[in-house]
């Protein structure tokens, strides 16, 4: 089963990056599913239950790094595709 399959589709934010998402998986990893969940109905249960608790306590990611300076620092790996049109 694909992480798709399992993850609520209201989780996926539509102006989220794809570096949050993963942020939150490791979360969720760490907090949740550090254990086998045999059933789906189970695992459905436990990712509901995970993702309102995160949603009460006002969970966010702390970035240590504006876009400007990822940008500057990621330049190689990412270009700017603006600057060659």
């Amino acid at each position: 089963m694909g992480q798709a399959a399992i993850w609520p589709r209201a989780a996926l934010a539509t102006q989220g990056s794809r570096c949050s998402l993963e942020i939150e998986i490791g979360v969720l990893r760490g907090q949740c599913l550090d254990r086998r969940i045999g059933e789906r109905e189970r695992l459905v249960s436990e990712l509901g239950a995970w993702q309102r608790q995160r949603n009460v306590s006002g969970a966010r990611i702390k970035w240590m790094f504006t876009t400007k300076r990822a940008r500057n620092k990621m330049a190689r790996a990412y270009p700017d595709t603006a600057k060659e049109a």
